[in-house]
């Protein structure tokens, strides 16, 4: 059982505090009891179909790339606190607010600090004993994403390079000229490098905002896989979502656009390192989060 520091509920711009049992006076009149949180530091269910082999002893080996885990349940043993019944009533009314709404639930404890989020299905069970000072409610969510994130991002920045001479020059009767010299054909590359600490692979989300004439491409220097936006990129930002795979503007997909889908991701416990081709100014950020099973 792991010893939690504390918890919150965060919805509809509405944040409460559930302090662990530590604590000398809770925040909200909300507790974490000593039961604590089911299904936070457990791997979800995997998505894992063996095809048994007809001829053969075991099942088909199964592809790294198709391991995939379920939606993440979690429970919270929570308690609502207060000088009187009253008091432990608005408590639990603050608790029952969060019903219905998508919830993003964070944890803190003695090692880590991460948090789910997403459309939340959310129970209360406060069969629990009934005291003037405390009540019991067992709360119930079920998160989309399986994966546990840290509060804290990593981020990443580039920057379109000024103009080079990166462009081999030709005569006009198509002889190429010596000694070598080179145009304005294209433009210097920024590289960024992010880190994900955790134990699955993260993946970023990628925003290029200003004035890029041409798009831009972004190319893993490890691998040489790139992600490439065709468009010019104006005053509206491009975001690309590499977990959906999608590119939006203004919140409209824009995936359309893209001319290369080299989506990339930070491996666990590694790094990712991108390099900017484009022209123009701005800046492209890519931010990323340690991301937990």
């Amino acid at each position: 059982m792991h010893e939690v520091e504390y918890a919150e509920l965060s919805f509809g711009g509405t944040t409460l505090r559930l302090d662990g049992l530590d604590a000398p006076e809770p925040r909200d009149g909300l507790m974490v009891t000593s039961e604590g949180i089911e299904g936070w530091w457990d791997s979800p269910d995997l998505k894992v179909t063996q095809v048994e082999r007809v001829t053969g002893d075991g099942a088909h080996d199964v592809p790294e790339g198709e391991i995939l885990y379920a939606a993440r349940t979690v429970v919270l043993h929570a308690s609502a606190v207060g000088p009187s019944r009253a008091g432990t009533l608005a408590a639990m009314d603050r608790l029952r607010a969060c019903m219905g709404r998508s919830v993003r639930l964070r944890v803190v404890d003695e090692t880590s600090d991460t948090y789910v989020e997403g459309h939340a299905s959310l129970a209360v069970d406060q069969s629990g004993k009934w005291d003037p000072h405390w009540q019991l409610a067992t709360l119930t969510f079920g998160f989309p994403r399986p994966e546990r994130l840290s509060t804290a991002s990593r981020v990443g920045l580039m920057v379109p390079g000024a103009p080079s001479t990166q462009g081999l020059v030709w005569s006009e009767a198509g002889v190429l000229l010596w000694p070598l010299s080179y145009g304005n054909a294209a433009a210097t590359a920024s590289v960024c490098t992010v880190a994900n600490r955790g134990t699955y692979p993260a993946t970023p989300v990628i925003t290029a905002a200003g004035d890029m004439p041409d798009g831009f491409v972004l190319t893993d220097v490890a691998t040489g896989s790139q992600l490439a936006y065709g468009q010019p990129v104006r005053w509206q930002p491009v975001v690309l979502d590499c977990r959906s795979r999608v590119a939006t503007v203004a919140g409209v997909d824009v995936t359309r656009a893209l001319t290369s889908r080299g989506w990339p991701s930070v491996p666990a416990g590694g790094s990712l390192t991108l390099a900017l081709t484009a022209s123009g100014t701005g800046q492209v950020e890519v931010s990323c989060h340690d991301t937990y099973i």
